[in-house]
């Protein structure tokens, strides 16, 4: 499942919730949108590799790499490159950063380009919008009947508030990540 799908059963939008202009929304160009405005670069980082034995013997197929937020499974989400700046083919990630290669790399000096995404906080984002749409719709009753149609601006300002209180990494939008350890030629 991509990024988009998951932000749109996190956020319960459909494709075409409200209009506005003659634009319906939900779609997913607008979910991607959102998404990218909350996203993070994290700069060749280093894989954490995970030792797995088999028959006596190490190998090393596995490994990790930390982000805040979820990255975009399969080949999708980054870059694997060598310590001499090759890049590395045959491995998937999954959304926590998990990277599975196809064969044993002995352990070898990887390191991770790539966007991570934050779903709350792009969640919050969508449903703060939708409110804001819908803020207008006021009460009515008729008959034996009552329409409370100005809970919904209120209902989804309270999920707003609470997916934005667990964002993986703030309000900001872009984040450039840079490794601690490494130089800047123009400081050597």
């Amino acid at each position: 499942m991509a990024l988009v799908d998951d932000l749109r059963r996190l956020a319960s939008v459909g494709t075409a919730d409200y209009s506005l202009d003659g634009t319906n929304y939900w779609t997913d160009a607008q979910l991607q949108e959102r998404l990218d405005e909350r996203r993070a670069l994290t700069v060749e980082q280093d894989l954490l590799w995970i030792q797995q034995t088999g028959a006596g013997t190490a190998y090393y197929q596995m490994a990790s790499v930390s982000t805040p937020g979820d990255i975009e499974a399969g080949t999708a989400g980054g870059t694997i490159i060598d310590s001499e700046g090759g890049t590395i083919t045959g491995w998937t990630a999954d959304r926590d950063g998990l990277i599975s290669f196809a064969a044993d790399t002995g352990g070898s000096a990887y390191s991770f380009t790539g966007y991570s995404y934050d779903l709350y906080a792009a969640a919050a984002d969508v449903l703060e919008n939708y409110a804001a749409a819908v803020a207008d719709q006021f009460n009515f009753s008729t008959d034996d009947q009552s329409f409370d149609r100005s809970q919904k601006h209120e209902q989804l300002l309270r999920s707003a508030e609470r997916y934005r209180a667990r964002s993986s990494f703030g309000l900001g939008g872009d984040t450039q990540m840079i490794r601690s350890d490494v130089v800047p030629s123009a400081e050597r």
